[in-house]
């Protein structure tokens, strides 16, 4: 189930309201690990073949450009292999970007990026992201990510919400780390779904009939006793009203329930999670306009 699939990350003295900080993308190294001049001891070819044997997850990281001068706001992603987890307390990733990547200059702008883990069925989704000029996220779903508006891409079966914790030099890579902020190991849609984002409001002068015609695997209709309206979840708007049509059922309302990511994060974490906010209008948990 989302509901418990869903882990906000958040360790004792890590700020909850603060925004991602834009770092430098090409920081100088300290340290060499081979001197000036020296023959590298491996040829790149060969090297590159041996290290090919072992096998890696694939992952795609994403991050919102907010743009400069030279550059538009826009969403920026690369297909990664280099991933790995780091640390569980602090909970920390890590991921290695080619210090010529001409996409890491616009995460490293964002401050922040999300990990899209990829499934088995994903490869177009991979090639895609694997391309260098493109637009990468032409026909590609996504959503902004809770907590640092990063591109969260449809369908991934997990993905890891973060901010940019620290960049480390390491030869002709940068090892960047993230503190995770957010994850899950479920989709989008998943997402949504178990916060009542697939829900159908329903109002019939003949609620028990429709629950009986309704009935079926997958299907879950809530309702209190006695009212004409109805709670559906597990078939569509469409099927309801076709389905209604059928069996002469009349309809006063069929409202699709319409939860935003951001919505459905809080609401499933709304017992362990203390939200901020100092901009919206609107009605907090209390009751009281704010």
């Amino acid at each position: 189930m989302a509901a418990t699939a869903v882990r906000y990350l958040r360790s004792v003295g890590a700020p909850t309201s603060a925004g991602p900080v834009p770092v430098d993308p090409l920081p100088r190294p300290d340290l060499r690990a081979v001197a000036e001049g020296e023959r590298a001891p491996v040829d790149p070819a060969e090297f590159r073949r041996v290290l090919g044997h072992f096998a890696s997850g694939v992952t795609i990281v994403t991050a919102h450009d907010p743009g400069d001068r030279e550059a538009q706001e826009g969403p920026a992603g690369f297909a990664c292999q280099s991933f790995a987890s780091l640390s569980l307390d602090p909970p920390l990733v890590a991921f290695m970007v080619a210090r010529t990547s001409t996409t890491w200059p616009r995460i490293a702008r964002a401050g922040s990026f999300c990990v899209n883990v990829l499934g088995a069925a994903q490869e177009a989704l991979c090639r895609g992201f694997a391309v260098s000029g493109a637009d990468k996220f032409a026909g590609v779903a996504y959503e902004a990510a809770p907590v640092t508006g990063s591109p969260l891409l449809d369908g991934v079966p997990a993905w890891i919400d973060c901010r940019i914790h620290a960049v480390h030099t390491g030869g002709d890579h940068l090892i960047v780390v993230g503190r995770g902020r957010l994850l899950a190991d479920t989709t989008v849609r998943d997402l949504v779904r178990e916060a009542g984002g697939d829900t159908v409001k329903v109002a019939t002068q003949e609620p028990a009939r429709l629950r009986e015609v309704l009935a079926g695997p997958g299907v879950e209709i809530t309702g209190r006793v006695g009212s004409e309206e109805l709670q559906v979840s597990g078939v569509s708007a469409r099927q309801i009203g076709l389905t209604a049509a059928e069996h002469g059922i009349p309809l006063f309302e069929l409202t699709t329930k319409v939860v935003s990511l951001e919505s459905a994060f809080m609401e499933l974490t709304r017992d362990a999670v203390e939200y901020h906010g100092t901009t919206t209008t609107g009605t907090d948990r209390t009751g009281s306009v704010a």
